[in-house]
Formats: structure tokens, sequence, C-alpha cells
């Protein structure tokens, strides 16, 4: 029956987005909502309230998920078999659908690496040198959910964040990190991806994340964090609230594009048509307005922000 919940929940959710009776962070924080209710309760159902701590990453993570994501997790604990009966719940299809898609390469040491992690195993890979800094980078956006001790794994995790935001060459790696995804995942698509692609979502957060990363400045969420971090005078308020904005307005072709078939898509349909449908959802009258507010929404974000 949860299967049939998240169902259902996601038709209100549906409906409250394109009746425009919720902004978009409310969307965002509702889904994250629903996502962790079925996650926990799953987790429960099965008994292993007290075996498994479980660990939001990425848009989960932040509270600010969107339709068709995968939910990145971290599972820490010894039983590893527990682990994948947990991950099969949420993920095996049946006649009702599946619950949520489950994504635990975050995890020390990846697919190589065994499915539930004991906390000593965790904090060792990062203090022996073994984590590279994109598995460091995308503990910003950790946030225990459920389980044991789960501020024992916040103060680990933070403490290997802030050993390697201390990195002299931090923006220079972030930076380098951001071009290859730009390669090899946007590529000749690189004007129609607004998530990998230059002046893209993913560019904005890498943003964010390397400058929380050197001022010490935990937030999970994206937006909020742009906000604290001008609250410390780590960045510009103007290029704050205009990062803000752009890298919003971006989120909301994604939540768009994805709400229909909840189906994770990353780039514009290349089709006139297939566009023309999209800007009228986003609310344009015509497709040259929408272009150009893209236009200016990538441009702006591959300008404010830089790391080199």
């Amino acid at each position: 029956w949860v299967r049939v919940y998240r169902r259902a929940q996601l038709l209100r959710l549906g409906l409250r987005d394109i009746l425009e009776f919720a902004d978009f962070p409310e969307i965002q924080g509702e889904y994250s909502a629903l996502a962790e209710a079925c996650f926990t309760f799953c987790q429960r159902e099965l008994g292993l309230d007290e075996e498994l701590r479980l660990v939001a990453m990425g848009k989960l993570g932040g509270g600010e998920l969107g339709y068709g994501a995968d939910l990145d997790v971290i599972i820490i604990g010894r039983n590893n078999s527990a682990g994948g009966d947990l991950i099969r719940a949420m993920s095996e299809t049946t006649e009702e659908g599946r619950v949520f898609p489950v994504d635990a390469r975050l995890r020390p040491e990846g697919n190589a690496g065994p499915l539930a992690c004991p906390l000593p195993t965790f904090i060792e890979y990062y203090e022996k040198g073994r984590a590279q800094l994109w598995e460091a980078q995308a503990l910003t956006k950790s946030r225990p959910l459920s389980g044991p001790e789960q501020n024992a794994f916040a103060d680990a995790a933070r403490a290997a964040w802030r050993r390697f935001g201390r990195a002299p060459d931090l923006f220079a790696q972030v930076a380098s990190m951001h071009e290859r995804i730009v390669r090899e995942r946007a590529g000749a698509n690189d004007p129609l991806d607004f998530k990998t692609g230059t002046g893209g979502i993913m560019q904005a957060e890498f943003f964010a994340q390397a400058h929380q990363m050197r001022a010490d400045a935990w937030e999970p969420n994206t937006v909020r964090a742009l906000a604290a971090l001008a609250a410390r005078g780590a960045i510009p308020a103007d290029t704050a609230t205009q990062l803000t904005a752009h890298y919003q307005f971006l989120r909301r072709i994604e939540s768009v594009l994805r709400r229909v078939d909840d189906t994770g898509v990353s780039r514009l349909p290349a089709e006139d048509f297939e566009q023309t449908q999209l800007a009228r959802r986003c609310g344009f009258r015509t497709l040259g307005e929408f272009r150009e507010r893209h236009a200016t929404a990538r441009d702006a974000i591959r300008t404010l922000a830089r790391l080199t």
C-alpha cells in the first residue's frame, strides 16, 4: 500500500503544482518529505530502525527533490544484507509501480564497497586519504534521516568535509571537475543541457558547494546555502540573489519537463514544437520569450558562478 500512497500523493502534488496552489520551493519540500516518509516507513516495516542509519544525499539531502529523481543515500551499518533488503523494498516494481528508485553509489568505494558501511569504516575512509574531493564535496548535501547515532555521522561527515575545504587549490579542483562533466555529459548537446551544460544547474551548485567548503558554511539546501554565504560575506549579496533566481528558473524548467512522466529529463527538447509546449507550461506566451529567458539564465550562471 505504500506504493499506492506514494502514487496518490504524487498526483496531489502534481495538481497543486499545475494549478499553482503552491510555489516551487513548497513543491520541492513536499516531494522531499514524501520520499523521506516512504523511506523511513519501509525501514520501520523491515524492523531496521536500530540496525541501519539512513543518510540522505543530493537533492533529497537538501530537501529540494524534483520529479523523476533517484534518492541518493548512504547506509551506515554493519548488516549489508539488511541494506539490500531496504533498497529492494523501495525500488522493486509491482503492479502498483515502485516506491522510489534508490542510488547508493555515493558510499565509500562506490559500487566496489559494501552496501552498508559501518561508521568507523566511513571515518577511516576519509581520514586515511582514500576519499577523493568529489566525495567530500557530495557530503555538503548529506543529512541523516533515521536510525541510531545520527549526530555521530553528522560530526564525522563535517570533520572530513572541513579538511577537504582547506585545500589551497579547492576552487581550481572543483572547476576542473565541472569542466570534465560538461565535456563528458553535455558535449555537443551543451546548449540544450540545462543541468550539466555550461551555465547550468550543476555549475551553480558546484559554485555554492565550493564556497561552502571554504567558508565552513554547512547547509544542504542550495538556495539557503547561497543566502548563508552572502550573509557571511563569502560571496556578494547581489551574486547570491541573481544566482538564486536563475538557478530556480532552470530547476523549474526541469520540474515542468519531468512531472508528466516522473522521469529524469535534463535537456530541452530539440524540436520547436516541443519547446513551444514547454514554454507555455512554464508560463511564457511565446517560444522566443522562453528562449531569451533560458539564455539569460545560462549566461548569468556561466559568468557569476566562475571558480577560476
